[in-house]
């Protein structure tokens, strides 16, 4: 099974405008790019899933919605495609099982390509985008605010973590998944390594593409994580 990222399209692709109808009007939030860039390094399945509630209201047609999709892709250089894109065109009255906080395009994007749900993220900037992932199990789940750029990550309790900054949700999660991994008794594919500081610990790598260092795995270097691992946070 893949680890996937599924993505809220307005405001966190792009900047949300209300009802983008207009190609000349897109504009990508600051970090998205680099981001895709190191999320598909990391060989993560893509899946943006969006409430297009114009459609219904007839602000816009089904197909200028598929036109705006196809002028994201080329904006961010092919990391995402058109197929990537699953759509709700209902509004709130329809009561459809598709359009967030209804999980049912997460269960499409699931079934259909062969996704874990509880190895992937979802990053959203509504409170709705978060609860659909949840009721499919997404674990790790990150509310952006697009106005600063930072997001947080969302704990199974209901509490959050601290702040961190967008292209480095995909470092986070990694490290996350690690730690667990290791406290476990197992180990995580290519990305745990031996420790060239001579800890008793672990290092951890990331592609530059996410812009991150390595960084040693050293309890005093971390905040205690949602299942007691520790998980390193940068500011």
């Amino acid at each position: 099974m893949k680890s996937a990222i599924f993505l809220d399209r307005d405001g966190v692709i792009n900047k949300d405008t209300g009802y983008p109808s207009e190609v000349g009007d897109l504009e990508l939030t600051p970090q998205i790019v680099p981001f895709l860039k190191c999320a598909r390094a990391l060989k993560y399945d893509i899946v943006v899933i969006s409430n297009q509630s114009g459609i219904a209201k007839g602000k816009f047609t089904k197909e200028r919605v598929d036109e705006i999709n196809l002028a994201i892709c080329k904006m961010v250089k092919g990391l995402i495609e058109p197929a990537d894109f699953l759509i709700c065109p209902h509004s709130s009255k329809d009561a459809c099982v598709c359009r967030k906080p209804e999980p049912g395009l997460f269960y499409k994007a699931i079934i259909e390509r062969n996704i874990d749900p509880y190895s992937s993220i979802v990053i959203g900037n509504k409170p709705t985008d978060i609860g659909a992932a949840s009721k499919v199990r997404v674990r790790y789940r990150f509310l952006l605010d697009p106005a600063t750029e930072k997001v947080r990550f969302l704990m199974r309790n209901g509490r959050t973590m601290k702040c961190s900054k967008f292209d480095q949700i995909v470092s986070i999660t990694l490290r996350l998944r690690a730690m667990w991994q290791l406290r476990k008794g197992t180990t995580f594919g290519p990305w745990l390594k031996e420790n060239p500081c001579g800890c008793s610990t672990t290092w951890f790598w990331v592609p530059p593409e996410s812009k991150m260092q390595d960084h040693c795995i050293c309890k005093e270097d971390y905040s205690l994580g949602p299942n007691g691992e520790y998980i390193y946070l940068p500011d």
